[in-house]
């Protein structure tokens, strides 16, 4: 990173702490705002005496109606109400009738609320069977058609001093909610006492919600000041992380999405899966975990993607699919997180210190919160809000983290500096010093280069001669017959000339390899290359090796009763030799076949017609008995 650039980052920071400050006062209003909508909602009715309190347990009916077929009349005329069961169970999706029989006790008319699971799709209240209900409230009703404008769904119920009423409430569910039969009410309070308490929380949430918009704030300020992607993605992190409690804690519909209650139940799942992938962005982008620790980074990739997959099931309804794996992901990425952290301080990564403290506060805060969302312990204060004050913590101290950043990147670049100054000094000491001595061996290298040169001159004739020499035989290779027989070929078609092949083939060789050895195979093949380049006299005639045991003779301006009569020499010259071949079938000697072809080569032809006859012919006399010569039947014309 450049000087001007740790320089734009000290600028940024007043800046940034003036924005610090702003958004922590637009918290505070947001707190206020939170805490005024819940009053909001008791406003039009008389607050009377809380401290009474309304029993249920006991007191309710159960019915249900799966296809929710039953008007209220017909429903209390069924006979099939029962006391729902203590033991926790998930109710199938549909509809269910409650009968509550409500005793009052208090001594002056005073409003109570009766508080639903906070998961009904939609929840009914009938003071007459006959009328339409009195009350209506449930998840899925934008929050001003409830029955009072609050985030919970709640019924209000007007109790007179020793009157004893019933009422009845439809509920209505939908797939892939948890519901405990025990719990269609989850209880009944006074409405003062109900609404002063969720305005404490809201002022609560509020003012969690305001400490994170300001940090948001300050880290964003900064990340448009010095352009740093980690500042980016912390500011992703934190905002999605408020989100999740934001929501949770019902700000979101009561300020932002009132009318859209639907989204409202998905948004926790969404905050969520957005707070694990960029949280983890971020703990790899400031613990440098992709040059540090390869494994656990790509460990939290594989986090980042099932926390997508889990919110996408959340999202397609799968909610008993995704909400407890969800929680426990969440749990083990922290772990995660707080174990990159220790192992960055343990490698020396300085800025590991403040994060390790802070992420350990989030680790406790989530531990907490998620444990006792299983049920593994209490609920209480510490626990039901320890996700939130862990991530404040978590939030505030890694905001700080990143500022002191600025002052670490400082001493690194400036230590850098000093490093490469030190080395460049040295490099130019070093330099001066050998430039004497090269000067004095600068006339010797000449005269090497030149010696070297020469040398190469020579290297170069000698591949040349191995590119095109066959080394056992002596004679031309495959490659130096390719390129001779294309050459020959263009200028016989010129010349209008005949040009003629014979391919040559030593009888029973493997054979001959197999009884003598190979030593005695490869003499034997260096004295058929002999004799082959003997009989082949005219400068113009090429003798090669073409593979194995196989030779092939380039015969140009050549007609075909001669290249048949250098066949036949050749053949005749080998049998002379008398190499002893036990396995020979016939002669127990060595013997020789071949195949001649000869043509005149026409414009557009093909020189590897001309080539498969002289084969064609030579395989003609090996199954015509070997030692032999065969002539191509008719020249190829193409």
């Amino acid at each position: 990173m450049s000087r001007d650039a740790l320089r734009e980052r000290r600028e940024a920071g007043p800046a940034a702490r003036g924005s610090l400050l702003a958004g922590f006062s637009v918290g505070v209003l947001l707190a206020l705002a939170a805490g005024s909508g819940t009053a909001r909602a008791a406003d039009s009715l008389v607050l009377g005496p809380d401290d009474e309190s309304c029993a249920l347990r006991g007191a309710v009916e159960v019915l249900a109606d799966p296809d929710g077929r039953f008007e209220p009349s017909q429903a209390l005329a069924q006979s099939g109400w029962a006391t729902p069961p203590a033991e926790p169970q998930e109710l199938a999706p549909g509809v269910y009738w409650a009968r509550l029989r409500l005793e009052s006790r208090v001594t002056v008319p005073t409003p109570f609320v009766l508080v639903p699971d906070g998961h009904w799709h939609r929840v009914e209240a009938f003071d007459d069977p006959l009328s339409p209900p009195r009350e209506v409230t449930g998840a899925a009703l934008p929050l001003g058609r409830r029955a009072l404008q609050s985030v919970r769904p709640l019924i209000p119920v007007l109790a007179e001093p020793h009157v004893h009423r019933s009422l009845l409430l439809r509920f209505v569910a939908l797939p892939g909610h948890h519901f405990r039969p025990d719990r269609f009410l989850a209880g009944c309070e006074g409405m003062a006492a109900h609404f002063r308490r969720e305005s404490r929380e809201r002022h609560l949430h509020g003012l969690y919600g305001g400490l994170m918009l300001a940090v948001v704030f300050y880290n964003f300020f900064l990340w448009l000041s010095v352009r740093d992607r980690v500042y980016l993605r912390y500011v992703l992190y934190a905002g999605s992380f408020a989100s999740i409690w934001l929501a949770t804690a019902g700000v979101g519909l009561d300020l932002l999405w009132p009318d859209w209650p639907g989204w409202d139940e998905v948004s926790i799942f969404v905050f969520s899966v957005m707070a694990l992938v960029c949280g983890n962005r971020f703990v790899q982008e400031y613990l440098q975990l992709g040059v540090r620790q390869r494994r656990l980074s790509r460990l939290l990739d594989f986090t980042s993607v099932a926390a997508i997959g889990l919110g996408l099931a959340a999202l397609a309804g799968q909610w008993d699919l995704a909400m407890d794996p969800l929680a426990l992901l969440a749990f083990a990425v922290v772990l995660l997180q707080f174990v990159a952290g220790g192992r960055a301080l343990r490698s020396g990564f300085a800025p590991a210190r403040i994060y390790l403290v802070a992420c350990g506060a989030l680790v406790l805060g989530v531990m907490a919160y998620v444990l006792a969302y299983l049920g593994w312990l209490h609920t209480s204060f510490a626990t039901r809000y320890g996700a939130q004050i862990g991530s404040a913590l978590e939030m505030v101290l890694l905001a700080f983290a990143l500022g002191s950043r600025i002052r670490t990147l400082e001493l690194e670049q400036r230590e850098g500096e000093d490093r490469y100054r030190a080395r460049l000094e040295r490099e130019v000491e070093e330099r001066t010093a050998s430039l004497a001595a090269e000067k004095s061996r600068a006339d010797a290298a000449r005269q090497e280069a030149e010696q070297v040169n020469r040398e190469l001159v020579e290297a170069n004739r000698r591949l040349e001669r191995i590119t095109l020499v066959d080394g056992l035989t002596g004679v031309a290779n495959r490659r130096h017959f390719n390129h001779v027989f294309e050459a020959e070929w263009r200028r016989a078609q010129r010349l209008h000339a005949p040009i003629g092949v014979v391919l040559f083939d030593v009888d029973h060789f493997k054979a001959f390899n197999d009884r003598y050895g190979h030593a005695a195979g490869d003499d034997c093949l260096r004295r058929v290359a002999a004799t082959l380049a003997d009989l082949a006299r005219r400068t113009s005639d090429v003798v090669a090796r073409y593979g194995g045991e196989e030779f092939v003779v380039i015969l140009p301006a050549t007609d075909l009763p001669s290249a048949q009569a250098l066949a036949e020499q050749a053949r005749a010259a080998i049998e002379e030799l008398a190499i002893e071949h036990a396995d020979a079938t016939n002669w127990r000697r060595l013997t020789l076949s071949a195949g001649v072809a000869c043509q005149v080569p026409e414009v557009g032809s093909s020189s590897a017609a001309l080539l498969a006859a002289a084969d064609a012919a030579l395989y003609a006399a090996k199954r015509a008995g070997r030692n032999r010569v065969e002539v191509a039947a008719a020249p190829a014309t193409t």
